[in-house]
Order: structure tokens, then C-alpha cells, then sequence
């Protein structure tokens, strides 16, 4: 549309509206000790018990829409990533690597935990990363 401006074009930049937002990262598994090589912004992790790690964001987001998640190895594993609930109030969101042979929690050692994950956020300007 010819001459319209950037209110018309987006309007939930300019209101309360909610949108979504990105997030994605992956960090690497270091059997019990804090993982490794965190990859992304936005988000600190860490580890809780066997295969169970938290992501931390300082920006508290008011909803999770989606959550993707994979193991990246050079191996062969029946490993896969499980979400738990994200609680707002906190901002942190629990993450789980699960064994299919094993149907639960399971230690690695090298592979690395991939996410992307979208939140809900009210109105305003989205928070840019530099």
C-alpha cells in the first residue's frame, strides 16, 4: 500500500499487543559438571541434576508459546531434549535430556543441547541483542 505508514504496516509495535520473540541457543553437556559453550543470547544455563539443566532469562517473558529442542552428536545416541514448564514470575525454563532405551534423564558428555524457543511479549519495542 503506497504511502502508508509504519503504524499501518505494524500495529502491535505501537500498542500493547502481544507478539512473539525468538530465542535460540545450544550449549554443550559436560557429564556432572555446568555445561560448556553456550552458543546464543539472552539466557544463562545450568545444570540441576542428571540430565536436567535450567535456562535463566533476564528478560522474565510473559508466556512460551513453542519450544524445539535437539541433541547434536558426532555419535549415535537415542538421546532427545524434553521441556518442562517455564515459569514466568522467574523466568526459567527447565530442560531435559531423556534417553528413548531408558525413558528417563540421562548424563552425557559432549553433545550439545539445541533450542529455539518463542515467547509471547507485550506491546512495545523488542529488546535487541548487540
Amino acid at each position: 500500500m503506497a504511502g502508508s505508514s509504519s503504524r499501518q504496516k505494524y500495529p502491535s509495535a505501537l500498542h500493547n499487543e502481544p507478539r512473539p520473540f525468538l530465542v535460540a541457543g545450544s550449549f554443550e553437556t559436560n557429564s556432572t559438571n555446568a555445561p560448556a559453550n553456550a552458543r546464543g543470547r539472552g539466557y544463562t544455563v545450568a545444570r540441576t541434576a542428571v540430565g536436567t539443566f535450567t535456562l535463566t532469562f533476564p528478560d522474565k517473558y510473559s508466556q512460551l508459546v513453542s519450544a524445539v529442542g535437539s541433541v547434536q552428536s558426532t555419535a549415535e545416541n537415542d538421546a532427545y531434549v524434553e521441556f518442562g514448564d517455564y515459569d514466568s514470575s522467574t523466568g526459567v525454563l527447565t530442560i531435559r535430556v531423556m534417553g528413548a532405551a531408558t525413558n528417563g534423564e540421562i548424563e552425557l558428555d559432549g553433545p550439545r543441547v539445541n533450542f529455539q524457543l518463542v515467547f509471547q511479549i507485550q506491546g512495545g519495542l523488542a529488546k535487541t541483542f548487540e
